[in-house]
């Protein structure tokens, strides 16, 4: 039987975004993390020779071994020793696991990065999020980073715990989050916005942030319920988009504490 050529070309398809999806992170707490987590399906270690496996805990047997010799140019990109391949975690549908969420648990707090694009702050941002018990970070389908494997290593293994969606069409995104009881609150500085301070960050939150060049869009803002910004007290009129996540998601964990 002849070969599909069309069945050939969709198979190689296949394979390169196989690749594509295959995260390479190392480092000790990112690749102790990934075994940790339910949620990251670790397919090998890449191990450099000298390197003390029983600082990572138990290794399921499954998990495929790659040892490198010093002198292996590889080792270059191995931080401390020890790294890991595995592809992008899979949260499934974000609207299943919003509506699971908010039957499960009472405040919920959701961030949206509306064109962020830079993979460092990406990884910054869900590293703050674990920190501050953030439930899911949601990026649009365009003008945004993906989980890159730059993006994971920044994150120090909080990629592998915080569910992270990209949703396409963020205007229904938005929808979707205020018909399931979501506050949404846009980090901008507008004439009608409050301090951060002086919101009130308690109940179903989704906070949104832009990028320090183009900022939240036009269409977003419309759909949001309230505005905030930080105080500025130096003479920048604005700080990295990680920084100001930071402070925003430390402000709600304050609140909620205070309550």
């Amino acid at each position: 039987m002849p070969i599909d050529k069309r069945q050939s070309s969709r198979s190689k398809q296949s394979k390169s975004r196989t690749i594509v999806d295959l995260l390479l992170i190392s480092g000790v707490n990112n690749v102790r993390e990934c075994l940790a987590s339910p949620h990251a399906n670790v397919l090998q270690l890449i191990v450099k020779k000298g390197f003390d496996l029983e600082q990572l805990g138990r290794i399921p047997k499954e998990i495929k071994q790659v040892w490198l010799s010093e002198q292996d140019p590889r080792c270059d990109e191995i931080h401390q020793g020890i790294g890991c391949q595995l592809p992008v975690p899979n949260w499934g549908d974000y609207q299943t696991f919003i509506e699971n969420l908010v039957k499960h648990k009472k405040d919920p707090v959701v961030v949206i990065l509306d064109q962020v694009e830079d993979p460092n702050n990406l990884g910054q941002i869900l590293r703050t999020s674990d920190g501050a018990g953030v439930d899911a970070v949601l990026v649009p389908g365009r003008r945004s980073a993906p989980l890159t494997s730059a993006a994971a290593q920044t994150s120090q293994g909080a990629f592998a715990w915080v569910p992270f969606f990209n949703v396409g069409n963020l205007r229904q995104a938005l929808d979707f989050l205020k018909n399931n009881g979501f506050w949404l609150y846009a980090c901008e500085n507008d004439a009608a916005s409050k301090l951060w301070s002086e919101s009130d960050l308690c109940g179903p939150v989704t906070v949104i942030f832009g990028s320090e060049g183009r900022g939240i869009r036009q269409l977003t803002l419309q759909s949001c319920d309230h505005t905030l910004h930080l105080p500025m007290a130096g003479k920048i009129n604005s700080l990295n988009v990680s920084a100001s996540v930071s402070a925003v998601l430390f402000e709600i964990v304050r609140q909620r504490q205070k309550s």
